[in-house]
């Protein structure tokens, strides 16, 4: 597929900021000026953990698998992000739907992941299905030399 010239792909570039605007006109509709600031609040908030993350995510935290970059776990940035801290993991699985791994002892341990149990929620209510998760044979095969 030639995505440069793909009508929809061209049509959602050009009219990318319809959707904010609906959403921002739904909001003063449902509850004024309040909602409308709160979804400006809420949408520099998530753009800026964002940033964070993937700053932070590449300078602070523990290296447990083998990537070829500077990503991180980090716990505080997980905390922020609902699970998107664990920046080493997805950089090493990165098909996996599940990103809280850590390394303990030499074995693979599971950390909170909130975005992972929203993913499960969503195969649960039939939204989304055939999730990736991998096994800690797999997990163990990626895990850096200390």
């Amino acid at each position: 597929i030639d995505i440069e010239n793909d009508p929809i792909l061209k049509l959602m570039d050009r009219l990318h900021f319809v959707p904010s605007l609906g959403l921002a006109y739904l909001s003063v509709l449902m509850g004024g000026t309040d909602y409308l600031l709160a979804l400006c609040l809420s949408t520099t908030l998530l753009f800026h953990a964002n940033g964070f993350l993937n700053s932070i995510g590449h300078l602070y935290g523990k290296q447990d698998f083998m990537t070829k970059d500077g990503s991180r776990n980090n716990y505080f940035v997980a905390i922020l992000t609902l699970g998107d801290g664990w920046h080493n993991s997805h950089h090493a699985f990165p098909k996996s739907a599940r990103h809280g791994y850590t390394v303990r002892d030499d074995g693979i341990a599971k950390v909170p992941d909130p975005t992972f149990w929203l993913i499960q929620l969503m195969e649960k209510s039939k939204l989304c299905h055939s999730i990736i998760e991998y096994d800690d044979n797999l997990l163990k095969t990626k895990i850096k030399q200390r």
